[in-house]
């Protein structure tokens, strides 16, 4: 069985390298998607908030740290043709209880522009690949 591997050669500068999105046969497996850059560490004040007021904004820190791990994830599966639609399992860790209604409203949230890095939350999916949703 082939496996196609998309990962980070160095995780938050570590010599570890961290693994992604793992292709086995028609499953894809994603894992450690936290909300912020991996390479990096960086947060990014859109997510984290402006210094000083972290709950600044039209949307509470949790609901802008789970739009950037959701749209991620959406981009990860896309690029192996599937889809949350197609998921069989999504375990989710959250960083406080008062943060999974926010998690929650995202992750059926429809996709979003959101390309900045956040922080803290650690979610992984399995899905089968090269399977997408059509409407009628």
């Amino acid at each position: 069985m082939a496996l196609d591997v998309r990962s980070v050669e160095h995780l938050l500068g570590t010599p570890v390298p961290f693994a992604y999105a793992v292709k086995a046969g028609p499953w894809l497996f994603l894992t450690g998607h936290e909300a912020y850059d991996w390479r990096t560490g960086t947060v990014d004040e859109a997510i984290s908030g402006r210094p000083g007021y972290p709950l600044f904004g039209h949307q509470h820190k949790s609901r802008r740290e789970a739009d950037f791990i959701f749209n991620r994830m959406r981009r990860v599966l896309e690029e192996f043709g599937t889809d949350f639609a197609h998921s069989v399992r999504l375990d989710q860790y959250y960083p406080n209880p008062r943060a999974v209604a926010a998690y929650h409203l995202a992750q059926h949230a429809p996709p979003e522009t959101t390309s900045r890095p956040a922080h803290r939350s650690s979610w992984s999916a399995a899905s089968v690949a090269g399977r997408r949703y059509r409407p009628r």
